[in-house]
């Protein structure tokens, strides 16, 4: 029997795109001043939009990917269906993704971003247009649909339930938009190096076939992150004062990788792109948990949304958890190294 959630591949992006979104989501929840049943209520009818809309966006790039998929070999779920259910599948996921905003508040720059979305992923997957296929308007399509414009929604769209917005907004939003543009460049070429030889098989033209893998990861390493982490700083700084300490934590999260890990040696071996993959285990498992526990450290009988966080994203849990260990028995095998080596100087 198939999978119903495998036509909408929740297993590929249900981790790694909810989460940076709970993250702001919980960042909001610290100011909101809504009761408590309609914050509930907020928050799950933003989700089953978001699920709608995600869902629908994989639909649409998958149905204009079968040919290419099959000349590359690989896997589509809706290659093979029929073309009424793929209408039907995706009419029941625009039902969900815009039936929940009868609810929320739905503002002109809130409808202007859902609709841009919407735009932006047809043009990145129509046959007519096929923005995917051009080396750069390919790279920026998909940083602004699947990236800036999602974190934009969820920020517009909690923002209405503060009383008084803590942070300024130009530097907010400024520094918000540019740092998530450059995380979505450096994530669709993560995807491209990925996916090298099948777009090379299927005669798929992106930048990484075009120039090569390793001079797109160093562009990526030298150019793309550097300002990622300077404007990630810049936000993080300008995130309001209930959160003067959000830079020092992603400080503590580089010590937490660098010693639990021991990463950051060959930074530019293309053979392994984890280095340009670290910052997503911050904006994806570190983040969320920042807000998360500030907001049950300010009102406790919101536990429960972190042991909904836990369930809903257990491997995630489980990672965060080892890594914090991993660096604690690191740090301790330092010191512990340290003071030996000293006390047989001393000796001496």
């Amino acid at each position: 029997m198939v999978n119903p959630f495998s036509y909408i591949r929740t297993t590929h992006w249900w981790a790694y795109k909810a989460t940076p979104v709970l993250g702001f989501i919980y960042f909001y929840c610290n100011y909101a001043y809504i009761p408590n049943t309609q914050l509930f209520s907020v928050i799950f009818s933003f989700l089953i939009s978001f699920v709608g809309f995600a869902g629908l966006g994989y639909v649409i790039n998958d149905i204009y990917d079968i040919r290419t998929d099959r000349k590359a070999k690989k896997s589509n779920s809706l290659d093979g269906t029929s073309f009424g259910f793929k209408v039907g599948l995706q009419l029941f996921l625009s039902i969900l993704a815009w039936s929940p905003w009868i609810y929320l508040r739905m503002p002109w720059y809130i409808i202007l971003c859902l609709l841009g979305l919407l735009g932006f992923l047809l043009l990145y997957s129509h046959p007519y247009t096929r923005f995917k296929e051009h080396p750069l308007l390919g790279p920026m399509c998909d940083a602004l649909y699947g990236h800036v414009i999602p974190i934009l929604i969820t920020c517009f769209t909690f923002q209405q339930y503060i009383e008084v917005v803590p942070y300024n907004e130009w530097a907010f939003y400024i520094s918000l938009i540019i740092w998530q543009f450059l995380k979505g460049l450096r994530n669709i070429f993560i995807h491209q190096i990925d996916d090298f030889e099948n777009d090379n098989v299927s005669n798929t033209r992106t930048l990484v076939t075009l120039k090569g893998k390793e001079v797109i990861y160093r562009f990526a390493m030298r150019r793309i992150l550097p300002l990622e982490i300077v404007f990630l700083f810049i936000f993080l700084i300008s995130v309001g004062p209930k959160f003067k300490g959000a830079w020092l934590f992603f400080c503590l999260f580089i010590l937490i990788y660098r010693i639990g890990h021991g990463k950051f040696k060959k930074l530019f071996d293309h053979q392994d792109n984890y280095y340009l993959f670290f910052l997503n285990d911050f904006y994806e498992m570190y983040l969320p948990y920042y807000f998360l526990l500030s907001f049950c450290f300010r009102q406790p009988v919101f536990i429960l949304f972190l042991l909904v966080h836990i369930l809903m994203f257990p491997n995630i849990s489980k990672r965060v958890k080892t890594d914090v260990l991993t660096a604690i028995f690191e740090l301790k095998n330092f010191v512990k190294d340290f003071l030996y080596t000293k006390l047989r100087q001393t000796k001496r």
